[in-house]
């Protein structure tokens, strides 16, 4: 199993991961608009949903959270429509980035 995941994990896309993406590491200007991430000591290259899924695990709460989540999930499905692969694995990929942030709180 941890192969498969292993494999998943690094198949495309991939980006820079901040790897402590959490609510209080975002600079917002006066419009509430992200502006900045601080505090990259985590910096790694991975799935971008390793990010998506730790910032929801660590921020918001229940209702709010489950919208973020299913606002976020459609964007990313929408944006690979054309690449079903990415879109099939999207819920393993997801659900180890949620493990990822209970596992580093």
């Amino acid at each position: 199993a941890s192969d498969r995941l292993t494999a998943l994990l690094c198949r495309s896309p991939l980006t820079l991961l901040h790897g402590d993406l959490r609510i209080d590491n975002v600079l917002f200007n006066q419009h509430d608009e992200a502006v900045g991430v601080l505090d990259w000591q985590l910096l790694a290259r991975g799935h971008p949903l390793l990010d998506i899924a730790y910032l929801l695990s660590q921020s918001g709460e229940g209702q709010d959270r489950e919208q973020a989540q299913a606002h976020l999930l459609a964007a990313y499905r929408e944006a690979f429509a054309d690449s079903p692969e990415v879109v099939r694995d999207l819920p393993a990929i997801y659900n180890a980035g949620l493990v990822w942030g209970m596992a580093i709180p």
